[in-house]
């Protein structure tokens, strides 16, 4: 008897932590990514998960891409942020932008929702942008003189 548990032929108790699927014991710390290891590792039948600490892992999607991904719970939900893809975004930069999202959520923010809402600032911005320059454009062709519309042409546009 070791530590409580019956010793089996060929069995090694759980509380050893040597089985298949045990999880390491309290105060110790898995081993994280190192680039050789994210450019060795191989696409499978299934999607491969590598962790790296503090909930970013590496997916490796049998098609072949290595997507960065960060697992996180906030208001009681578990949620996953898309950092990006692992040869345009590399290990230092990954775990730069994980870092930045626990800060976020240490806020209360809600890294996935706050990554929306740039997306729709920067498309608001742009058309903005371009309604401007059109809008300035019009204008100058309107005063340029004899070079400029014939007075049907604006309101085509207007």
């Amino acid at each position: 008897m070791i530590g409580g548990y019956l010793q089996k032929a060929n069995s090694i108790p759980p509380r050893l932590g040597v089985f298949q699927g045990a999880r390491p014991r309290k105060g110790w710390r898995q081993m994280a990514l190192t680039d050789v290891a994210i450019r060795n590792a191989k696409p499978g039948a299934k999607a491969i998960k590598l962790a790296d600490g503090a909930g970013m892992f590496l997916l490796i999607i049998p098609a072949g891409g290595k997507l960065w991904r960060l697992k996180y719970r906030i208001d009681g939900r578990e949620k996953l942020l898309a950092i990006g893809a692992y040869p345009e975004i590399g290990l230092s930069e990954a775990r730069k932008r994980r870092e930045e999202a626990r800060a976020m959520i240490a806020q209360g923010q809600d890294p996935s929702r706050e990554k929306q809402r740039e997306k729709v600032r920067s498309r608001i911005q742009a058309a903005d942008t371009f309604t401007a320059i059109a809008n300035e454009y019009c204008a100058k062709r309107k005063r340029d003189g004899e070079k400029g519309w014939s007075p049907a042409t604006p309101e085509k546009f207007f």
